[in-house]
Formats: structure tokens, C-alpha cells, sequence
């Protein structure tokens, strides 16, 4: 039998992909930077940078800033992270503390949650827990200006490497047998 290969199949949406991750990152090292030069330093065709770079704005992660020196002919837009207006929500799922983080994608700390985790009561009651952290983290939002792109949640405990689930949190006596990708985008 053929063992299943972990790597990813590179067709033409894992491709762009690849390009979006490194025009981002391009953005993120370089700014304030030109479409134009974005063009130079990626090696992609001006079409496509424009088209992945119009992508990134529509999902906040990249701004226009302004206009930058010409060298004749129009002056080009610059472009920056925009790092403050997506956020992302950390989870410590210990065995007597739920410990949430929520900061920006420039790894600014905006607020802290901490509760009791309360292992005794079982699985659901720690879960609701969990869930009302996240919420909790959630209302810290500056309104409309921010928005959350993902929340990470670490366990320590026995996770199953047919599925993704936890089996057994470590150091809690619970055994859940729990999906961890439940409700995940496709």
C-alpha cells in the first residue's frame, strides 16, 4: 500500500497562494513599498501583484499609504501592513486556568482574559468557559476597525493522529474524545 504524501498539491490555487504569503510578507518587510516594486523583488507579472495585492486590501491586511518619488511617468501608490486592524485570539487551555490573549497582527498585546478552568465540572462546562473567554476578548474590539482572523487554542494532552482530536487533556482526568477542527472553513 502507498503511503499518503504530506505534502501539498501544487495546483494553481496553492500557487497563488504561495504568491499572496510572499507578496505579504514583501509588504510586511519592506514598507512603505510600490506595486512596481513588489513586481521587481517577487519576479511575478504586474497583473497578477495587482491582483493579489487588491485582494489583500479588500481583506484589510494591506492599505494604501500615499503616493511615493517618480521617476517619471505617474507617482506610484504605497502600500503597508495594515497589522492593527486584524486581530487573532489566543487560547492556554490549562488544567486550572483558561488564559486568552487577543492582540493585533503586529503582536500587540490589546487585552488579557484569565479564568478558573474548573476541570472537575467535566469537558462541556469548560468548553462554555473557554467560549465565554473568547467572547470576553471578542467585546475588546474597537468596533468596525478591527476584526478577528483566528483563534489558536493550545491543549497539553493526547491528540489523535488519524483525527484531529484531543483524546485526553493531561493533568485534568478528562477524557473527551473531542474534535479539534469542528465547524472548520474549508
Amino acid at each position: 500500500m502507498m503511503k499518503k504524501s504530506s505534502y501539498p498539491i501544487a495546483n494553481s490555487k496553492y500557487i497563488h497562494k504561495l504568491n499572496t504569503i510572499r507578496i505579504l510578507n514583501l509588504v510586511r518587510s519592506n514598507e512603505p513599498i510600490s506595486r512596481a516594486e513588489l513586481v521587481k523583488e517577487c519576479g511575478l507579472s504586474a497583473p497578477t501583484v495587482s491582483r493579489i495585492v487588491e485582494n489583500l486590501i479588500e481583506k484589510r491586511l494591506v492599505k494604501e499609504t500615499g503616493s511615493g518619488r517618480s521617476s517619471g511617468g505617474r507617482r506610484p501608490t504605497l502600500l503597508e501592513f495594515s497589522g492593527h486592524d486584524t486581530c487573532i485570539i489566543g487560547i492556554d487551555l490549562g488544567t486550572t486556568q483558561i488564559l486568552g490573549v487577543l492582540c493585533d497582527l503586529n503582536a500587540n498585546i490589546i487585552a488579557e482574559v484569565s479564568r478558573p478552568t474548573h476541570v472537575k465540572e467535566g469537558f462541556h462546562k469548560v468548553m462554555q468557559r473557554t467560549s465565554k473567554v473568547i467572547s470576553d476578548l471578542q467585546s475588546q474590539l474597537k468596533g468596525n476597525s478591527q476584526r478577528i482572523c483566528g483563534v489558536g487554542m493550545a491543549v497539553a494532552g493526547l491528540i489523535s493522529a488519524e483525527l484531529p482530536q484531543v483524546i485526553r487533556v493531561i493533568g485534568s482526568g478528562i477524557s473527551c474524545n473531542q474534535p479539534l477542527l469542528a465547524n472548520r472553513p474549508s
